[in-house]
C-alpha cells in the first residue's frame, strides 16, 4: 500500500508552533485540502498567544528532496483560476500570521511554493537545492500578492527573471537574489540549525502581528 500522505500537520512545542507539509510521495504538491488545513493551522496559531514563532516545514524523500512542488493545478480540473486564488489565500494568510514566521526549505522549492517561502519572515535553505517558477510558462495569471512579496524581496530584476523565464536557479544565485535568510551544510544540519533558530526568535521581543 502506497503512503499518498495527509494534509499538513500542526503540532506545537514551548512557544514554537510547526506546520509540516506531510506528501512526500507526491513531492508534497498542494490540494484543495492541504492549502485549507494549511489556513486552518495559521488561524489556531493565531489564537494561541503562548505561540511565538511559526516554522513551515516538509517531510521530503531522501532520494529526491523537494520542499514542495507547488500546487496541484490538476486536481481544480478545468479552474485554473480556483487553483491560483486558493493558493493566494494560503500564501497571504503565512504573510499576515501573527508570530514570526521561518521556512525550514530542506528540498528544492517548485512553482507557488516559492511564494509560501517568500511569505516567511526567515528562510533556511540546504546546499544543493533549486528554486522554480513556471507561472509564465504555463499560462497562469499569478496573483498580485505573491508577485508585490517577490519584488520586495529579491528585487525587480531578480523576479522577472524568475517568473518570466522559469528556469531553474540554483543556491548561488538565489543567494545573490538575498532570497535565503542562511544556509545549512551539509542537509542534515538543517533541523538543528532550524531547531535552535526558533529557540533564540521565541525569546526575542519581536513585536508579533495582531
Amino acid at each position: 500500500m502506497h503512503d499518498d500522505g495527509t494534509p499538513p500537520l500542526l503540532t506545537v512545542d514551548g512557544g514554537v508552533a510547526t506546520i509540516t507539509l506531510n506528501r512526500p510521495r507526491h513531492h508534497n504538491r498542494l490540494h484543495d485540502e492541504d492549502l485549507r488545513a494549511l489556513i486552518g493551522h495559521v488561524q489556531a496559531v493565531d489564537r494561541d498567544p503562548a505561540v511565538r514563532v511559526l516554522v513551515l516545514a516538509a517531510r521530503v524523500r531522501s532520494d529526491a528532496p523537494v520542499f514542495s512542488a507547488g500546487f496541484h493545478v490538476g486536481a481544480f480540473g478545468d479552474d485554473a483560476g480556483a487553483a491560483v486564488r486558493a493558493f493566494a489565500a494560503a500564501a497571504d494568510a503565512v504573510a499576515a500570521a501573527r508570530p514570526v514566521t521561518m521556512a525550514a526549505l530542506n528540498g528544492s522549492v517548485y512553482g507557488g511554493a516559492t511564494d509560501l517561502a517568500l511569505a516567511c519572515d526567515f528562510r533556511l535553505g540546504v546546499e544543493g537545492m533549486e528554486l522554480r517558477m513556471p507561472a509564465a510558462a504555463l499560462g497562469l495569471h499569478y496573483y498580485p500578492s505573491g508577485l508585490r512579496r517577490a519584488v520586495a524581496t529579491i528585487g525587480l530584476r531578480a523576479a522577472q527573471r524568475l517568473f518570466c523565464w522559469g528556469s531553474r536557479s540554483m543556491l548561488q544565485r538565489c543567494r545573490r537574489w538575498v532570497f535565503w535568510t542562511s544556509v545549512c551544510r551539509p542537509r542534515t544540519c538543517l533541523r538543528p540549525c532550524a531547531n535552535a533558530a526558533s529557540r533564540s526568535l521565541r525569546w526575542r521581543h519581536w513585536r508579533c502581528r495582531p
